[in-house]
């Protein structure tokens, strides 16, 4: 979930058979199916336009039947942006076969991950988390009630970063290199 226009699905495909990316923008959608008609590898790639519903919605059900159930489900800085990170590893792990395997990553919330997102970008509209918690993810998967083997590794990784002027904190004052940690999380559907 979270495809975008396919970047890190098309590093995926060349291990996959088939791969399904869902995400909600229309204009990410196109590209990845652009480049999805060109394909340099034997995976049948396919792209979903549309916002996964949570587990709990009425939707839920009619999307479960159309997409079916997956050996794999990556998302890669995604959670950020949900308003309820519980509810959609539930829904996550609703969509795995049994044995199945769901991989998150997502940048930690470190002291400095304001800076994750350029200046312009504003907390409770282009995203809503400034990171994750290493307790909250290890309690999201844990409260779905349908994974075992729990992992984490913390992967630092540089970043340039635009610094916000200190007259107007949308606009940008400066570029630097900025340490960050993506959690790589990951748990097998019971």
């Amino acid at each position: 979930f979270g495809c975008g226009t396919g970047l890190l699905t098309f590093q995926l495909a060349s291990n996959l058979s088939s791969c399904v990316g869902v995400d909600p923008s229309e204009g990410m959608v196109e590209v990845f199916r652009a480049k999805a008609a060109n394909p340099d590898s034997k995976c049948e790639l396919t792209a979903v336009h549309g916002e996964l519903p949570l587990f709990s919605s009425p939707e839920h059900a009619s999307w479960l039947a159309r997409l079916g159930s997956f050996e794999l489900i990556f998302t890669q800085l995604v959670l950020h942006h949900v308003a309820d990170c519980g509810a959609m590893v539930r829904t996550l792990g609703e969509y795995l076969s049994p044995g199945g395997r769901l991989v998150i990553a997502d940048f930690a919330a470190t002291t400095n991950a304001r800076l994750f997102h350029p200046p312009d970008m504003l907390l409770g509209q282009h995203y809503l988390h400034d990171g994750i918690s290493e307790d909250d993810i290890q309690n999201w998967f844990s409260s779905a009630g349908c994974f075992k083997d729990f992992q984490m590794v913390r992967i630092p990784v540089l970043k340039e970063v635009r610094i916000p002027s200190k007259d107007d904190p949308q606009v940008e004052a400066k570029r630097q290199m900025e340490a960050f940690v993506i959690l790589l999380c990951s748990a097998e559907k019971t």
